[in-house]
């Protein structure tokens, strides 16, 4: 998801990790398993923080300043970042956008 993208994502949208995938954290990783496709994806520590939080229903300018408090980054660089990985979960189908 290129930076064009980023000014797309209000802070008020929500989004909805898919509920039949399968979540295993396994030592230092956090591991998404997708049972339709058999692939699994290893996020590192900046993906667990914004998984979570999208999991437990957070908007996106909370996820933002969730990143910005787990890992003390200036606030740009934060909905860039967190933008970018929300826009990459979105094209592999693991997350959708919340209507409602």
């Amino acid at each position: 998801m290129g930076l064009s993208r980023v000014d797309k994502i209000l802070d008020t949208d929500v989004f909805e990790p898919r509920a039949d995938l399968v979540i295993e954290a396994v030592e230092d990783e956090f591991l998404v398993l997708d049972l339709k496709t058999n692939l699994y994806f290893g996020l590192n520590e900046l993906g667990r923080v914004i998984w979570q939080a999208l999991g437990t229903g957070r908007n996106f300018g909370e996820v933002v300043a969730e990143v910005c408090d787990n890992f003390e980054v200036d606030e740009a660089v934060a909905r860039v970042d967190a933008a970018e990985f929300i826009g990459d979960l979105i094209g592999r189908g693991l997350v959708s956008k919340s209507v409602g």
